[in-house]
């Protein structure tokens, strides 16, 4: 407490004594002014701003200010204004001399600095302000961590207690069983040296055994050195039959590549047998009657080509639909991102903020900054957010504009439909009384049939040919 409150005042004091001695500048600026030092006071000017820079520095060194001079330039952007009134005012005094020219040049750089030091001040000003809440926010939360820290050692001392006087009772409970374990322990040391003689007993058991080991394992060495020849001999005959193996394994290697290129072939030939069978029966050719001059069946063969023309109009009014929805929901979502409001999420933000500089995880200029930004975004927010929404409608418009200048083009260029004869070329449809062709080539086809489910086949339709009553 006593180290928040110290940099408090201190905060204060330099606060208070810089705006002195600001004042006290100016006052000097105003007489110097009076008396033509114009030199004098654009350095002292200088010097003002270069102290004001600093003190905000100070204030939060480990962040830039120059985002706060850019909204505070939003805050206020008759500054600007009223500078260019007064430069015009004295350009227009007609006939002046140079000297004139010089002076008013001097005077409109004066006015230049002292807006610029106004604006300075305005953010000096905001910033003490965000460190003093930042300080008292900690100061608050510093108290009640102390408070919980009191009743917390409180209930530590009454649970050590109880605990001293458990320990006791476990002390003497401790005392009557290592009396206890004393006597179980020499109980413990006679029964130790009973079974190491049982012990020593069998050691002796188990060399006289080991001795009779040995001399079967003599006798197992002689009877594998007489095996080792059998392997031997059983390892060449092995070597002979791997030589053998190996060559049938060859042959057969051989053979199977033979029937895997033979099935491959027949398998080819099958399909290629069904494509054909499939092809004949989709272009109306009985294919069990030998082949022949089949011919089209033009009621089938409209009915399909309005089917897949309405298919083709469903598509496109379906594709502009959704990328129409798309453009909206991009406008919306921009909108919302331009004018979505912070202020709810804001306070949490700032309390998350606090706990985690208590807790020394964060200095107390992140805290301060967000402070700051709080107060400059809502004095700047109203503007703001004009802006950005007619930034958001005007963006929204021209791309809706585009985009249906863009498919007004493309349904304009689509390609038209024209099967067999002029009688059955053109159609109406049902949307808008437009008028909806289609032309089946080769690559439109396949993608119409793979979308269906169909296997593709190779087919095209053309003026000629279907007046003529014969398939291409």
């Amino acid at each position: 407490k006593r180290k928040v409150g110290a940099v408090r005042e201190e905060a204060e004091h330099r606060y208070d004594d810089r705006m002195a001695q600001s004042k006290r500048d100016e006052g000097k600026l105003l007489s110097e002014i009076e008396h033509g030092a114009v030199a004098a006071v654009v350095e002292k000017l200088d010097k003002l701003s270069t102290a004001m820079k600093r003190m905000q520095e100070e204030i939060l060194p480990d962040f830039s200010t120059e985002e706060w001079r850019q909204k505070l330039e939003e805050v206020a952007p008759g500054m600007q204004q009223r500078i260019d009134e007064s430069e015009v005012g004295r350009g227009n005094g007609g006939g002046a001399s140079a000297s004139a020219n010089a002076t008013a040049a001097a005077w409109s750089n004066i006015e230049r600095r002292l807006v610029m030091l106004e604006k300075e001040l305005g953010l000096l000003g905001m910033m003490t302000a965000a460190k003093v809440e930042t300080l008292e926010l900690i100061r608050q939360k510093l108290r009640s961590e102390n408070a919980r820290l009191a009743e917390t050692t409180a209930d530590f001392g009454r649970r050590e207690e109880e605990k001293e006087g458990e320990l006791e009772a476990v002390r003497r409970a401790a005392e009557d069983e290592k009396v206890v374990l004393s006597k179980d322990l020499d109980a413990l040391q006679s029964l130790y040296e009973r079974e190491l003689e049982k012990l020593r007993e069998e050691v002796e058991e188990e060399k006289k055994k080991r001795s009779k080991i040995s001399e079967e394992k003599d006798d197992v060495d002689r009877t594998k050195s007489e095996l080792s020849a059998e392997v031997s001999e059983k390892s060449e005959q092995i070597a002979l039959l791997h030589e053998r193996l190996e060559q049938e394994a060859e042959a057969r290697s051989e053979l199977a590549a033979e029937l895997k290129v033979a099935r491959k072939a027949g398998r080819g030939l099958k399909l290629e047998l069904d494509n054909l069978k499939k092809e004949h029966k989709f272009l109306g050719r009985d294919v069990q009657a030998g082949g022949g001059s089949g011919k089209y069946n033009g009621v089938e063969r409209e009915d399909l080509c309005k089917i897949v023309n309405n298919l083709t109009s469903q598509v496109h009014d379906l594709t502009e639909h959704n990328a129409r929805l798309e453009g909206e929901l991009r406008t919306v979502r921009r909108s919302r991102s331009l004018n979505g409001g912070g202020a709810d999420s804001s306070g949490k933000t700032i309390d998350r903020t606090v706990d985690m500089v208590v807790k020394d995880r964060l200095k107390d200029n992140d805290l301060t900054a967000r402070i700051l930004r709080r107060r400059m975004e809502s004095e700047v927010g109203g503007y703001s957010k004009k802006q950005a929404g007619s930034t958001a409608a005007d963006e929204g418009e021209r791309r809706y504009a585009a985009e249906r200048d863009v498919k007004g083009g493309s349904r304009a260029g689509a390609r038209r439909v024209s099967i067999s004869s002029p009688a059955h070329t053109r159609e109406r449809g049902r949307r808008g009384g437009r008028e909806s062709t289609f032309d089946s080539t080769f690559a439109e086809s396949h993608t119409l049939e793979k979308s269906l489910g169909l296997n593709p086949v190779s087919y095209s339709f053309s003026p000629r040919a279907s007046e003529a009553g014969s398939p291409r």
